[in-house]
């Protein structure tokens, strides 16, 4: 999303809408199809893309490119891979920082770590670091990447200037499989105990400058929103420099949730804030005055909102309130799950939901936007 546009992958094709109207105001051709697209923006607003090679159906991911989502052009395109070496999607990271674009995936005939100058596509990095398997990466402010090293798994986070390793992280040996969830500030997620029962993560870490553990917090009754197979990232929660947010699990099949503030030093719980009734609230972003929330309403379907809490105490103000009703409180409950793999966006008085997948969900909206304006 732009301040003027809300921009969506369509058939062969990215698409801009204008925010009032809805209108489309312009189209940019693919060679084929979206494979995967990076979860930020940089500030000028480019985004990094992966694509299909052709049209053709089954057509392998083999291009890299990134787009101006400002101005609907494509600042440039690269080949990364032959249909030999490829992946169908799968197991595919794609990420972009004010420096970089990065991607990496694995297959059972390669594995591969990429990186791009934002500006022109100049092939900055093309493995991961020595003695490390392919990385998985998440950007904004920076860009990091997620391997295996050695003995165990790390993460390295890469110079700005030169793209190399300015800080390499070797992850708690007792982690399960971890998520790079965060890069700036840096977090990782995995489940600790039972490996048979690892639907989402169940503890966060948190990193000091050398590379030491700040903190760990454990999050067994709350929903990070990590899941295998989608690669970096966990989409339930979000963190400042010193505060995390998170949304409680429901207690049961007829209550509602809490949403959490843990400080990011200490690993304790500053505070927390209750649902009403049957609602459920999930956090969409934060900065330092606060968090922005989704509130689903739930059974009482009385009218899903997006709230501010207040970083001190969490003290509640409403942004927008939808209307009650059951048709909209339903369309809105089948398009935003509990893990946030879909993700939300709010701003300005607007609340946009997209689904990246679901045709065969015939009678809900891919995308569904709400809006106070």
């Amino acid at each position: 999303m732009t301040s003027h546009s809300y921009v969506t992958g369509g058939l062969f094709s990215v698409v801009g809408y204008d925010l009032d109207s809805g209108k489309q105001t312009w189209k940019l051709p693919l060679d084929g199809d979206l494979c995967r697209a990076s979860k930020d923006a940089s500030s000028r607003g480019y985004v990094a893309v992966v694509l299909a090679g052709s049209k053709k159906p089954y057509s392998k991911c083999t291009e890299v490119a990134v787009i101006d989502i400002n101005h609907g052009r494509k600042v440039w395109q690269k080949t990364v891979a032959s249909d030999s070496t490829a992946t169908m999607g799968l197991d595919l990271s794609v990420a972009i920082s004010e420096s970089f674009a990065a991607v990496g995936w694995a297959t059972d005939e390669a594995e591969e770590s990429w990186g791009f100058a934002i500006d022109t596509g100049k092939t900055v990095w093309d493995s991961a670091p020595p003695g490390c398997d392919y990385e998985e990466y998440v950007g904004g402010s920076t860009m990091a990447g997620l391997a295996w090293c050695d003995d165990r798994f790390a993460v390295s986070q890469r110079d700005p200037r030169t793209g190399k390793p300015s800080r390499t992280v070797k992850l708690p040996e007792d982690l399960g499989y971890p998520y790079l969830a965060s890069a700036d500030p840096l977090v990782v997620a995995s489940y600790v105990g039972d490996e048979d029962n690892q639907l989402d993560a169940n503890r966060l870490w948190t990193f000091n400058t050398d590379g030491s553990v700040k903190a760990t917090i454990k999050v067994d009754d709350y929903v990070p929103g990590c899941q295998s197979g989608t690669g970096t990232g966990c989409g339930a929660f979000v963190a400042t420099q010193d505060t995390l947010y998170i949304g409680s699990d429901e207690e049961h099949l007829t209550s509602g949730n809490h949403l959490a503030a843990f400080d990011m030093s200490t690993g304790k719980r500053k505070w927390t804030v209750d649902g009403v009734g049957w609602s459920v609230t999930r956090p969409l972003r934060a900065d330092d005055t606060g968090v922005i929330v989704f509130n689903h309403a739930g059974q009482n379907r009385d009218g899903s909102g997006v709230f501010h809490l207040a970083a001190a105490d969490g003290k509640q103000t409403v942004l927008l309130k939808q209307s009650k009703g059951f048709a909209i409180s339903d369309t809105t409950a089948q398009l935003s799950p509990e893990t946030m793999r879909d993700p939300i966006l709010y701003e300005d008085g607007r609340l946009f939901f997209h689904r990246a997948s679901g045709w065969f969900m015939e009678d809900i909206p891919m995308t569904y936007i709400l809006t106070t304006h």
